[in-house]
């Protein structure tokens, strides 16, 4: 078994990449004694491993389990990876293999797993990966949601907004910096600390106050007292591809800065 046992799949795919997707529990209890057989120190004999993985599969669905005969030697590691995630697109909504790859940074593997079928996904489903996308600076994926039909209308919500700010203010960046300036902070700034006037205050600074920031005005303000929690994960942001492209401006991200001012000349 040890000639084909991938160990950094099983220690930094199962245990961590899929954590939330897979019982950890089981995969530690299988990593653990695979790990075992090739420690110097081994505690486990190969009928210890048998005992253990007979232990595991009771307590599981057999059918939820595929066996894969990987030679390191013939086998590379996109195929590998391809034959892991399409074993596991069977077992598991779409969105999730999405995240997987996203995770593994593999979006030629998500490009051919989900975005090959004739009748389109709900897009939707995937926002959770356009932030994720977003806050990681992966170009591909969100070139690659876009290309599929992503509604950034749909995403960018007011209650998402600011956590792309609050998310990334927790950085060394030049946003970090001027939002420590502006809210007169020496330490990382507190997510309650963000808010749209203090972000439209930050962008109207970096042009010399040259115009007002529909965030600074009182109309803006106003209307958003008379939003509640649940309200600010609905109601959607107007010409989310500017905010996108002035978020990614002010990061230093070229590439998706061009993305953005492309989608928003469409």
């Amino acid at each position: 078994m040890r000639n084909y046992c991938n160990y950094n799949f099983f220690d930094n795919v199962l245990e961590t990449q899929i954590h939330g997707f897979v019982n950890h529990k089981k995969t530690s209890s299988l990593c653990y004694s695979l790990k075992q057989l090739d420690s110097p120190e081994k505690t486990n004999s190969y009928d210890d491993l048998k005992k253990d993985i007979s232990r595991i599969l009771e307590k599981n669905n057999r059918e939820s389990v595929s066996i894969l005969e990987f030679d390191p030697r013939a086998v590379q590691q996109k195929s590998r990876n391809f034959k892991i995630l399409s074993i596991f697109l069977k077992a598991n909504p779409k969105h999730k293999v999405a995240e997987l790859c996203l995770s593994w940074n593999r979006c030629d593997i998500a490009r051919l797993a989900l975005f090959n079928d004739e009748i389109p996904d709900n897009m939707d489903m995937y926002q959770d990966l356009m932030l994720n996308a977003l806050l990681n600076n992966q170009v591909e994926f969100v070139n690659l949601l876009l290309e599929n039909g992503f509604s950034l209308k749909n995403f960018l919500t007011y209650d998402r907004f600011i956590k792309l700010y609050a998310r990334k203010l927790s950085q060394d960046s030049l946003i970090t910096k001027l939002f420590r300036k502006l809210l007169n902070k020496d330490t990382n700034i507190h997510f309650d600390s963000i808010d749209f006037k203090s972000i439209g205050q930050c962008i109207q600074k970096l042009v010399d106050n040259l115009f007002k920031h529909e965030f600074t005005s009182d109309d803006f303000e106003k209307f958003l007292s008379q939003l509640s929690g649940e309200d600010l994960t609905i109601e959607k942001l107007n010409n989310p591809e500017y905010h996108l492209f002035i978020f990614n401006i002010l990061l230093g991200r070229q590439r998706l800065s061009e993305i953005f001012w492309i989608q928003g000349e469409a």
